[in-house]
């Protein structure tokens, strides 16, 4: 999530048992009751979804993703009853409702990395996720792909895809900022370069760009 609303801050990233799609309807239940395992009132993450509906989209990766994020995700289905690490036994029965849970959110964020073109690694590991075993496994599997990406010189974009619902925000060293009297919605900004760029929203909005012109010579908008 961190690397899809931050794509400028990574190169890479990985997925360990994430909850990456949240307005998935049976995984946005788990969202909405989870905070009071940590005895916090219910619908303490993003508020409620039938108030709040803009808020569950605009915090989740399959929605706002930069689309240059260089993510490794790792997809993670139902337990079966021994460690891939240890070939000891464990309780298949133990978690499975969160091993379920996970599997399709993965599986979701996969089908929109390849939609947008996201160099991506897909890996649905069908022994699950949720055992300190499996964990190492995971981690173990997924640290040779970030030394590979961290052992080049990755340039920044000739041109880049951003959205977000936050009154303002900076990326990549473009900053927006929103109208303060418009409602919570999604601000598009689309093919941004130094050539020009498109921008989605509502209201008066301020764009400024990285430190790419010289002189005082006025740009014009259309």
């Amino acid at each position: 999530m961190l690397a899809g609303r931050h794509p400028d801050l990574f190169v890479a990233g990985t997925s360990l048992s994430g909850a990456v799609d949240t307005i998935w309807a049976p995984g946005s239940v788990v969202s909405s009751a989870s905070p009071a395992i940590d005895s916090a009132l219910p619908d303490a993450i993003y508020g409620p979804r039938v108030t709040d509906e803009v808020i569950w989209p605009g915090h989740n990766p399959q929605t706002s993703l930069g689309i240059w994020a260089v993510l490794t995700c790792r997809l993670y289905g139902q337990p079966c009853p021994w460690s891939p690490r240890t070939g000891k036994s464990i309780n298949a029965l133990r978690l499975p409702r969160r091993e379920w849970g996970c599997l399709p959110g993965n599986t979701n964020l996969n089908k929109t990395l390849i939609k947008l073109g996201v160099q991506h690694k897909y890996s649905a590991y069908s022994w699950g996720c949720h055992t300190p075993e499996m964990f190492q496994q995971q981690i173990t599997d997924t640290l040779p792909r970030f030394a590979d990406v961290f052992s080049r010189n990755v340039p920044p974009p000739a041109n880049f895809d951003y959205r977000s619902i936050e009154p303002t925000f900076n990326t990549f060293g473009w900053s927006a900022t929103a109208d303060p009297n418009r409602a919570t919605e999604f601000l598009d900004l689309r093919d941004a370069c130094s050539a020009g760029f498109t921008v989605t929203g509502s209201g008066l909005t301020r764009i400024a760009t990285p430190p790419m012109f010289t002189g005082n010579r006025p740009v014009r908008l259309s």
